[in-house]
């Protein structure tokens, strides 16, 4: 990982930060890995990266996940290499979980690569058939309620599995004659992850030492994967960090008997080093951070509050990513713009 100090020594072209200046291609690669045990594992991923290439309607594997790409169309070289974003998905879900999310980033010059966690439930896949059962929402709000019993050994192929995304992605770039020849830069990556997923992300950040990623550049942490943490875990986190929560998760929370998301978030913040960031997003749930959000809708034709809450989160995450992994200082205005759908906004810079 570079320092901060080197991130931001990268004079970049400025842009405007919720502009989408290339189009978004996508494409499902399959890494061959190992699961912790040893045993041969095939880790599938969606990959995000921009091209020039015109996007069309896309139904991804799961109906309900609808976006805009332009399917395996050729790389924009040309203007790369792109830092690379790990997405991680919350529990039983997949690596398409927030397509609206990360269609956004590669129009905006990064490269995204998204496992198929190999949760016991999965409700949402990237490629290949769903294994849910009934028992899937039991099972989230039980390990929802483990807080600091939380079993580490039984989810740490989360981590391993992260980690492994982020080999096949840099290995597949460095390919001379590969999909993604030339396109990521191995210097600049960065972690998003979504409820469970960011209990994945963090680890890799530093809260767990045994599976610390030194690649990583910043971590943004959507929605409340931070129920196993002790308040000395946060110590060990020194990378900026994003962590955004719905308005109302606390009454989600309250009626599931689990400690609300706000109270954690706050303590984090609290607890880390700047850079770091706390947003309270209006009207929102903890699913309204992945493609749940839209539903059946596109992004781009959601109205009302949906549509205001996609904006936010691609505008907010999008800066956030940009001024800590790309090293563009120009979105930090976009960082400190006061908006109406950030109803409780905290930060500090350095």
């Amino acid at each position: 990982m570079r320092s901060i100090g080197s991130a931001l020594g990268l004079i970049l072209p400025a842009v405007a930060v919720w502009a989408d200046p290339s189009h978004a291609g996508f494409r499902v690669e399959q890494f061959a890995t190992q699961t912790l045990g040893g045993r041969a594992q095939t880790l599938v991923c969606a990959v995000w990266y921009p091209t020039q290439a015109e996007e069309t309607r896309h139904v991804y594997n799961t109906p309900w996940i609808i976006g805009r790409v332009a399917v395996e169309a050729p790389p924009d070289a040309e203007h790369g290499p792109y830092p690379l974003i790990l997405y991680s998905h919350g529990y039983s879900g997949g690596g398409i979980s927030a397509a609206f999310f990360t269609e956004h980033l590669a129009r905006n010059g990064f490269v995204v690569v998204a496992p198929d966690h190999s949760d016991n439930q999965q409700a949402v896949r990237t490629r290949g058939p769903r294994n849910v059962s009934l028992s899937y929402l039991t099972d989230a709000v039980t390990l929802a309620r483990s807080g600091e019993t939380f079993d580490w050994e039984a989810y740490a192929y989360r981590p391993h599995e992260a980690r492994a995304a982020i080999d096949g992605a840099l290995a597949l770039s460095a390919k001379p004659a590969g999909p993604l020849a030339g396109l990521v830069d191995p210097e600049r990556v960065g972690a998003v992850g979504h409820s469970f997923g960011s209990y994945t992300v963090l680890s890799l950040a530093g809260l767990q030492p045994k599976w610390k990623d030194d690649r990583l550049d910043a971590v943004l942490a959507f929605s409340g994967g931070i129920f196993m943490w002790k308040p000395e875990d946060w110590g060990r986190l020194a990378l900026p960090v994003m962590i955004p929560y719905g308005q109302k998760e606390w009454e989600e929370r309250r009626r599931i008997g689990v400690t609300d998301v706000a109270t954690l978030t706050h303590r984090a913040y609290d607890l880390c080093a700047p850079p770091k960031f706390m947003l309270e997003l209006k009207d929102a749930g903890h699913m309204t951070f992945c493609q749940a959000v839209v539903r059946s809708l596109e992004p781009s034709q959601a109205t009302g509050v949906a549509a205001e809450q996609v904006r936010a989160i691609n505008q907010r995450g999008l800066a956030f990513l940009q001024r800590y992994v790309k090293g563009d200082e120009s979105a930090q205005a976009e960082l400190r713009r006061a908006d109406p759908m950030w109803v409780l906004s905290k930060s500090e810079f350095e």
